[in-house]
C-alpha cells in the first residue's frame, strides 16, 4: 500500500481555508449564512484554492485520503479515539521491550 504523505503545509492551508469559510458562515442569528456574500466567498476560494501556485486544491486529497488509509489499516475500529490497531500495538511494544 502507498499513500502520498500530507505535509504540514498541506495540513496550514487547510486549516486555514477552513478556518476563514467558517467564520464566514458563522451565523449571527438563525439562517444567517444563507445570507453570505457570494463575493467574499469567491475571493475566498480563489484565494486558497492554488489557482497561483499551491493551495487547497491540492492539499484536501492528500490530507483526507491519507487520514482515511490510517484509520483504514492502522487504528483500532473499537477505539473511540486515535489508538493503534492491536496488533500494531503488541509490536511497537514488543520492539520498544527489546530496545532496552
Amino acid at each position: 500500500m502507498k499513500q502520498v504523505k500530507a505535509t504540514t503545509d498541506d495540513m496550514r492551508r487547510m486549516l486555514d481555508f477552513f478556518g476563514e469559510l467558517e467564520e464566514m458562515f458563522q451565523p449571527t442569528r438563525y439562517g444567517a449564512w444563507l445570507a453570505i456574500d457570494h463575493k467574499k466567498l469567491a475571493a475566498l476560494v480563489t484565494k486558497h484554492w492554488g489557482h497561483n501556485g499551491p493551495g487547497v486544491g491540492a492539499s484536501w486529497r492528500r490530507v483526507l485520503y491519507g487520514m482515511e488509509t490510517l484509520l483504514k489499516h492502522c487504528t483500532d475500529p473499537d477505539a473511540a479515539t486515535l489508538e493503534w490497531r492491536p496488533d500494531i500495538r503488541a509490536w511497537l511494544e514488543s520492539q520498544t521491550a527489546e530496545s532496552r
